[in-house]
């Protein structure tokens, strides 16, 4: 089977959508299938560039250039490749920077002819809960109407995403869509050994208590909160507690000098490691008990960092239950998720788990399998 794959972009670290499709791309060519990745809106490039990612083709198309001419190229890769599927990696912002493509299902429709579509869909219409501010939902009304005449031309044959929110509010529109599992950017591979050295971890103890925040921390998390809910609970328990800060985005200058000195009144030592290499990272979470979520509970499938934790066998500990869907849209209380609160530290440490589920190997038995029976039933439609 050959696969066209179409995210915006393919810079490494810089593009999450581009290095999730990577990762897709290279799991399915291992299964034998042809793959080819087209960057349709590449703000990395300054022309047109072909090269090879994850032992797959790649062509990137810059997001400088005429949409008139990026179409072209894309109509003329796809005669040349012929593929059984074209896979659209959706996210509305990633196209147009308004997040309002609005001749964009159309003409990728008119290109692919009678070649089926999937689409992924990686986010929907900001403010889909219903929540903001009067402006915030006017432009979330125009956003919604967009998605849907886009998603009715682009008429997918399967259609996927990972948060059970965003498939409520696509089915609302017309277009019922399945859950697809999210792996995990930071995991270990065949052959890993994950070992903590005492240079890696610093001054921690046997007896400490670690905790790990991985990724982003936008401001809706309340870090302040969250050292002091761990800080009374390491108290409680009389151990030191260490929270570590690991990767890009995580609080810097007066922020992380305000939690420091937080920290240090109520017993938990705060540390910002910031970017580490893959290894590195896994060894810190090798080394953790709990790992800390800044996603709101509503969205935790689509949160990599959570997808990490869930992989490393930590649990996840929730502060954030901001949002305003429907309860019967919001995804369940999975095996080692905990409410941050009173008392529940004793739970959090008994459900430490040596490893956890392989979401990547889940994602793709379900990819395949729903590419397998809806490219089936897209034949037969068009028979």
């Amino acid at each position: 089977m050959k696969i066209c794959f179409v995210c915006p972009g393919l810079e490494p670290g810089k593009d999450a959508v581009g290095d999730y499709t990577v990762e897709i791309a290279r799991r399915l060519q291992a299964q034998g299938w042809s793959v080819t990745i087209i960057a349709l809106a590449d703000r990395d490039v300054d022309a047109t560039t072909e090269g090879e990612r994850g032992g797959c083709r790649t062509l990137r198309f810059p997001k400088a250039s005429a949409w008139t001419t990026r179409w072209a190229q894309l109509e003329e890769a796809v005669g040349g490749i012929h593929p059984d599927w074209i896979s659209l990696q959706w996210v509305a912002f990633g196209y147009q920077d308004k997040g309002l493509p609005l001749s964009f299902g159309a003409r990728l429709r008119q290109i692919a002819g009678a070649i089926p579509l999937h689409v992924m869909c990686h986010e929907i219409w900001v403010c889909a809960d219903g929540a903001g501010s009067l402006k915030s939902r006017l432009y979330s009304c125009l956003q919604r109407e967009v998605h849907r005449r886009c998603f009715k031309a682009l008429a997918p044959a399967c259609l996927h995403t990972h948060a059970l929110p965003y498939a409520q509010a696509l089915k609302r529109i017309g277009q019922p869509a399945k859950i697809l599992p999210l792996g995990s950017n930071v995991h270990a591979q065949s052959g890993d050994v994950v070992c903590c050295a005492s240079s890696e971890l610093g001054s921690a103890s046997n007896g400490d208590l670690i905790f790990i925040v991985f990724g982003n921390t936008p401001p809706e998390w309340n870090a302040m909160f969250a050292v002091q809910m761990l800080g009374q609970e390491c108290q409680r328990l009389g151990r030191q507690g260490i929270l570590y800060f690991a990767g890009k985005g995580g609080p810097e200058g007066s922020a992380l000098a305000e939690l420091v000195a937080h920290g240090e009144k109520t017993g938990i030592r705060v540390e910002n490691l910031g970017f580490l290499e893959r290894e590195s990272i896994l060894a810190y979470m090798d080394s953790a008990h709990a790992g800390l979520a800044t996603v709101p509970f509503a969205l935790w499938q689509k949160s990599s960092a959570v997808a990490a934790m869930r992989t490393s066998g930590l649990p996840v500990l929730f502060s954030r239950f901001d949002g305003a869907w429907p309860e019967d849209w919001l995804p369940s209380w999975e095996a080692g998720f905990f409410r941050l609160e009173a008392g529940v530290m004793e739970q959090v440490i008994e459900a430490r788990a040596d490893s956890g589920p392989d979401l990547w190997e889940a994602a793709m038995r379900q990819l395949l399998a729903d590419l397998e029976s809806d490219h089936n039933s897209a034949v037969v439609n068009r028979a």
